[in-house]
């Protein structure tokens, strides 16, 4: 690499992909319409983010915009984010006199003809008193029309939540949802290319490896957060070096970044499946395997079927056989051992479903998929 990489990167703002340019289209028509409410429905927010700063840049200046990126808190540091979010000093206020000044604020706003976007993030995840909060807002909103736009914004499971008993306003005023869509693997790279580019650490050639962009983009499903996590935690783990696919999947597993495979580096012939294996890190599910090989190699070399990128794993750590029906795990002289329900062993016959413990890593062997 011909530039060292800092500790931690700082990542660009994520572009908003041209196929969600329709969804920045219909939210400015249902704020321009006067709807009290819409949702933004995607994983991650990255996307999001952009998608409000777009919004923003195209209403009208008298509009003033307030953002909620944590609605967990207790009610009175959320009254707090808000109202400091308009201008106001909170100190030695209590609950209910935020509560009043949100909504004089309002009344302002409706009075001088104002309009003002309540941006909330992680919906799906909001207290009962944030969505309550939320749910009496959205309902004065449709009364008195104070010029209050809230947009909520949270992954699939939001749907569920807007059904929920209780908040009759959420859920008969957002039913207006958009949807985005996560990159492709073309927007995965010009994502990475322009964080390499502005952070001048060099030419991406010299920085990742052949395929571990294409890694890095299976692994995050074309999610821009989670790209950034997979690229910033390969960073700290390997700073002098190129990134790899194998060091993709390694830092995937430190994140605890579930992902599934059936892809091999393919040393023998494919043959009748005798089950399959689950590889954790600690209590997470980080790969799952076909064991559809007659023999396969576990380790960090390249050369491996399942590779395992940690210090405490040798290149060709150990093979697991298929010989006339049966199934057997052999130890290739790794330095740290290989380890069957607990055992070291060298050379040992899988009778059923066992846990096999190559360093940090627990592989499930399961000859049925439960």
């Amino acid at each position: 690499m011909s530039a060292q990489p800092s500790a931690v990167t700082s990542f660009p703002p994520a572009a908003l992909p041209r196929r969600n340019v329709g969804a920045l289209d219909r939210l400015l028509c249902a704020f321009r319409a006067g709807r009290p409410a819409a949702v933004v429905l995607g994983s991650g927010y990255k996307f999001t983010h952009a998608l409000l700063d777009e919004l923003t840049k195209q209403v009208e200046d008298d509009v003033d915009v307030v953002r909620l990126t944590d609605p967990k808190p207790e009610p009175l540091q959320c009254m707090q984010t808000i109202v400091q979010s308009i201008g106001f000093c909170t100190d030695g206020l209590d609950l209910t006199d935020l509560q009043q000044i949100l909504s004089m604020f309002l009344a302002y706003q409706r009075t001088h003809q104002r309009r003002t976007i309540l941006y909330v993030e992680s919906v799906h995840e909001a207290s009962a008193w944030t969505l309550e909060t939320l749910d009496q807002l959205i309902a004065k909103e449709t009364r008195r029309r104070n010029g209050l736009f809230v947009l909520l914004a949270g992954d699939r499971s939001v749907e569920q939540v807007l059904r929920r008993p209780g908040f009759p306003a959420l859920r008969s005023n957002c039913d207006f949802r958009v949807k985005l869509s996560a990159f492709e693997l073309g927007e995965t790279r010009e994502h990475i290319y322009r964080f390499v580019e502005a952070d001048g650490r060099g030419e991406i050639s010299e920085i990742f490896e052949f395929e571990a962009i294409t890694r890095v983009h299976d692994i995050s499903e074309g999610v821009p957060d989670t790209i950034n996590q997979l690229i910033d935690e390969c960073m700290k783990n390997s700073p002098e070096t190129p990134i790899s696919p194998s060091l993709v999947e390694y830092a995937a597993a430190q994140l605890r970044i579930p992902y599934v495979t059936d892809e091999f580096g393919l040393r023998s012939e494919t043959v009748a499946s005798s089950g399959w294996l689950e590889v954790r890190l600690g209590d997470e599910l980080v790969a799952r395997h076909a064991f559809d090989l007659e023999q396969l190699m576990i380790g960090r070399s390249a050369s491996c079927n399942i590779r395992l990128f940690a210090p405490t794993i040798s290149r060709e750590h150990a093979m697991m056989l298929k010989l006339q029906g049966n199934v057997k795990i052999v130890d290739l002289g790794s330095t740290n051992g290989t380890f069957v329900d607990g055992n070291r062993i060298d050379n040992f016959q899988l009778d059923g479903p066992a846990t096999i413990r190559v360093g940090d890593y627990a592989i499930a062997y399961l000859p049925e998929l439960h």
